[in-house]
């Protein structure tokens, strides 16, 4: 049975195409990452004085990205998103947000610990072990890039959207990693930027990886930006 599934647009058209559409929701996505700023700020005072509670801000930040996924359906379809959509999304994943928190906490604990475990062992076995353990939770983080615009698109349970998430890495891994590392140029560029662009980034990066996603499902719509309408 042959694939029917449409060619991949190229990186670059997703960006263009992922900043056309932030431009033009750019209110809404910047609301949602003034969520995530004043998230930071109120967890802030208890950061300075318990580091190790790190891991509450997750608990927070997991179900407000949910929410700006939601937010990003529409754009997907041509339609600019709304404050709503933020909300219902919020309120409708919060509880598989916040399982989909505690099981990537857990690895990343237990991912340190293994870690810490071996680099105590020392030696050059030991840094070995501890490289390749990072190494495994990179990769391990990089196929769970997709999960949650997944879950909120399909509307999927945390286990098959993970799992769903892992087997589009493994079908183009390269592709996804091009993706993280235009992530981190777009916190670079923003973070230098004026005041208000790192607020723009929690949505901005949203949009970016919703539409990577639909490209590596066969869904991304051509169309959105005029400067790529000529594209064949």
């Amino acid at each position: 049975m042959t694939d029917q599934r449409p060619p991949l647009f190229p990186l670059a058209y997703v960006v263009r195409k992922s900043a056309y559409e932030a431009y033009h929701g750019v209110i809404p996505l910047g609301f949602a990452g003034l969520i995530f700023t004043v998230l930071t700020f109120l967890l802030l005072p208890l950061l300075m004085a318990r580091p190790q509670w790190a891991w509450a801000l997750a608990l927070f930040a997991v179900p407000a990205w949910a929410g700006t996924f939601a937010m990003t359906l529409p754009m997907a379809e041509g339609s600019k998103p709304a404050f709503r959509h933020f909300w219902q999304g919020v309120w409708r994943f919060s509880g598989r947000s916040l399982l989909l928190t505690v099981l990537y906490l857990a690895i990343a604990l237990l991912t340190w610990a293994v870690f810490v475990f071996w680099r105590q062992t020392g030696g050059v076995l030991g840094m070995t072990f501890g490289i390749c353990q990072f190494y495994a939770f990179a990769m391990f983080a990089c196929a769970q890039l997709y999960t949650l615009p997944l879950m909120v698109r399909h509307d999927l349970p945390v286990m098959k959207a993970m799992a769903q998430s892992a087997k589009l890495f493994l079908a183009k891994p390269l592709y996804t990693v091009a993706v993280v590392v235009q992530l981190a140029s777009l916190a670079v560029v923003l973070a230098v930027g004026t005041v208000a662009l790192p607020l723009l980034y929690p949505g901005l990066a949203a949009v970016v990886i919703s539409n990577a996603a639909l490209n590596l499902m066969g869904e991304l719509p051509r169309r959105r930006s005029p400067s790529t309408e000529s594209e064949g």
